[in-house]
């Protein structure tokens, strides 16, 4: 068994150089606290006032396209860079991707003035952030520790998420009954996968691939009942020595809203999860490749959307009763269905909530349902230093 561990500490200096280029560029920034920046389209009650305005050279040949927000004082920039650029800051800084965007200044600062910095980005303006949108206490002491095991011939990416409390449940009011008890619940420091589990590593383990979507290794594999996970983690478990295991119902919730309180990990609009997500909306009717869409708080890939992921526990239809120190809850006799969470690229958004539960028979298998590992804390993430490998792409 190897293992790599990459962690992303950053010195005031480290940020402040400009980046050399597009292909390996260093952002210039500075943050004032580690916290969300919420933009244009962050929640309601969000002023305009919280954002960092950031200026960007248009390279048209790149395919970069421009539009303007309503007030037509900036445009928004979408393209490969800034997607990259808002993973790398949610990596190095843990900050919550989908609440900050990037502008280019349209008012007493043109285009033209720009015209010798290429692919440059430049921070004009950092502005202390609204207390009233931080994140929670867990998610800003929580570093995006990952961690990489071999299985077989291939790779298993892990994150290490720091235990603590959260509030389990629909805290709105407008979801089912059955997830309507909000409930506090405490868990433990765990390891979840940073991806769904592939079709490439499925095949490894157990020699073939039941999926319906058969379209590459890196796709989410599914077709795959709660039996038949169960049987591949016995299997895995077996070849690697290691003590994998489905996530617990609570360890799912608390790592799916990486710190967030709001309905979707991205924010109480479900028009954020287009960034996150593949759901009905823009999924055309397939699962996609791991880890295409921007990762929540935490460096998690794919949590909503793709593909629904079985967890551990039985079927309960109400909290009452729940376990609240993050265990499985799991009946005496095991007759009861499993639960799934997350959504799929069949679903409408209000059901790719961070609350939303589901349920059914653990020998059913269809092409919306897949899964993740999780593994009990083996290794601390404060590995000395010799140890440690870093890297801004991890």
């Amino acid at each position: 068994m190897s293992v790599a561990i990459s962690a992303l500490v950053f010195t005031a200096a480290q940020w402040l150089k400009p980046p050399p280029s597009i292909i390996d560029p260093i952002p210039e920034f500075a943050f004032v606290k580690k916290t969300s920046l919420s933009g244009i389209d962050g929640p309601a009650g969000v002023s305009r006032e919280t954002i960092a305005v950031c200026l960007r050279r248009f390279m048209e040949h790149r395919g970069i396209s421009i539009t303007a927000d309503a007030d037509g004082d900036y445009r928004r920039v979408y393209s490969q860079f800034t997607i990259w650029l808002a993973e790398v800051l949610s990596q190095k800084a843990g900050l919550n991707t989908s609440q900050f965007a990037f502008y280019t200044g349209l008012t007493g600062t043109p285009e033209s003035d720009f015209k010798n910095v290429n692919d440059k980005l430049y921070v004009v303006k950092a502005i202390k952030i609204a207390e009233k949108n931080e994140e929670s206490e867990v998610a800003k002491k929580t570093p995006v520790v990952s961690v990489t095991f071999n299985i077989g011939k291939l790779k298993e990416d892990m994150v290490f998420i720091q235990g603590g409390c959260f509030d389990m449940g629909d805290r709105y009011g407008d979801g089912f009954d059955d997830e309507k008890l909000v409930h506090k619940v405490c868990v433990n420091d765990f390891f979840i996968g940073k991806y769904e589990v592939t079709q490439g590593q499925w095949r490894e383990v157990m020699g073939g691939n039941p999926s319906g979507f058969q379209m590459g290794d890196e796709y989410p594999v599914e077709e795959v009942s709660w039996n038949d996970v169960q049987e591949f983690i016995k299997r895995l478990n077996e070849k690697t020595g290691m003590n994998y295991r489905l996530p617990t119902e609570a360890e799912w919730e608390y790592a799916a809203r990486a710190g967030s309180t709001t309905r979707y990990p991205c924010g109480d609009d479900e028009k954020c999860l287009d960034s996150i997500a593949w759901y009905s909306a823009n999924s055309g009717n397939t699962t996609h490749p791991v880890g295409k869409k921007l990762p929540n708080a935490w460096g998690l890939y794919d949590m909503i959307g793709n593909v629904w992921e079985w967890v551990e526990d039985d079927w309960h239809d109400s909290y009452a009763g729940a376990p609240t120190n993050g265990i499985a809850w799991i009946d005496k006799e095991r007759g009861s269905d499993r639960v799934f969470r997350g959504g799929s690229w069949d679903d409408y958004a209000r059901y790719c909530r961070s609350s939303y539960r589901y349920n059914n028979d653990p020998s059913i298998d269809v092409n919306l349902l897949g899964f993740r590992l999780v593994l009990p804390q083996v290794i601390s993430p404060a590995q000395p230093k010799a140890e440690a490998e870093r890297s801004p792409g991890a």
